[in-house]
């Protein structure tokens, strides 16, 4: 029963961060890279490489996805004001915890 509570409030919290995300997609960014004969394909976005079905999140509160058809999918911050306040991403966190956390331009 905790258990099921704990993947529900989860799952909620999860849905609830993707609904306010902005999302983009990318071309297909495939390379790869052989030593001797074994060779490995990934996508490349900016500075990471990243096998297909796998993600990473970034110093730079997005995460990116490489998709299995090697196009890619990054997932950001979305706009959000609250009290007032447009709310900036805090850098020093990961992506979803980096969203809305600093408050800019206090509005009265």
């Amino acid at each position: 029963m905790l258990f099921s509570k704990f993947v529900f409030a989860f799952t909620l919290i999860n849905l609830i961060a993707y609904a306010f995300a902005a999302i983009s997609y990318g071309p297909i960014r495939k390379f790869t890279i052989c030593k001797n004969e074994n060779c490995e394909s990934f996508c490349e976005v900016k500075k990471y490489k990243i096998k297909p079905g796998e993600s990473i999140k970034t110093n730079e509160c997005t995460e990116i996805f490489c998709l299995l058809n090697f196009s890619t999918m990054e997932l950001s911050c979305g706009q959000e004001i609250v009290d007032g306040c447009l709310m900036q991403p805090d850098f020093t966190k990961k992506y979803p915890e980096c969203c809305g956390q600093i408050c800019t331009n206090k509005r009265n």
